[in-house]
């Protein structure tokens, strides 16, 4: 198991969650949005507002995005399916930054006059350069920062500027935040 995570290459997880590899980072990001169906696979709940086990998840609190990744990374150590040296975890700005360089806006699910109602399945836009889908547009992504990054189906503008951070309580719960989540190496064997 140890050596199937020390490859750099990229993985399926236990939800079916494809982590791509960031050779860059040396860590893996989810190809997709967190979906309903994931979470609700893991927190037993849904608190989204538009319905759809392939759209991503909203209306959760930074914390809510927190204790997915601590339940799944829980979870997938008890059944022997995760090394205890690795965790998953919400990307750092940092991260965020580096897997979202060479997103353009031809491949993200935006406004650019108000038009769009409500969210739509993750990985209907096509992929960015490293094979993620959605990293602009769709939600705002959670960081670990408590900012969120990429813009949403609501954005247009100014909001749509790789470099613009929305930042908020970590309490905050809107109809355009979810997350994407990180899988790391935490310490040495």
């Amino acid at each position: 198991l140890q050596a199937l995570f020390e490859k750099e290459e990229s993985i399926t997880n236990t939800l079916g969650m494809v982590m791509t590899w960031i050779p860059t980072g040396k860590y893996r990001v989810a190809a997709c949005e967190v979906t309903q169906a994931d979470y609700e696979g893991v927190a037993s709940a849904n608190p989204s507002k538009f319905k759809g086990a392939r759209r991503p998840v909203e209306s959760v609190t930074l914390g809510d995005a927190v204790q997915f990744c601590r339940l799944l990374t829980e979870r997938e150590q008890a059944d022997g399916k995760l090394p205890k040296n690795y965790a998953y975890g919400l990307p750092t700005e940092a991260e965020w930054e580096t897997y979202a360089a060479g997103t353009t806006l031809e491949t993200a699910y935006v406004s650019y006059i108000g038009d769009r109602p409500s969210t739509t399945d993750v990985g209907r836009m096509p992929p960015n350069p490293l094979g993620l889908f959605d990293v602009r547009g769709n939600v705002w992504e959670w960081c670990s920062s408590g900012a969120a990054r990429g813009g949403s189906y609501q954005s247009h503008e100014d909001y749509l500027n790789l470099a613009f951070r929305f930042v908020g309580t970590p309490e905050m719960k809107l109809e355009d935040i979810g997350f994407r989540i990180v899988l790391r190496q935490t310490g040495p064997r």
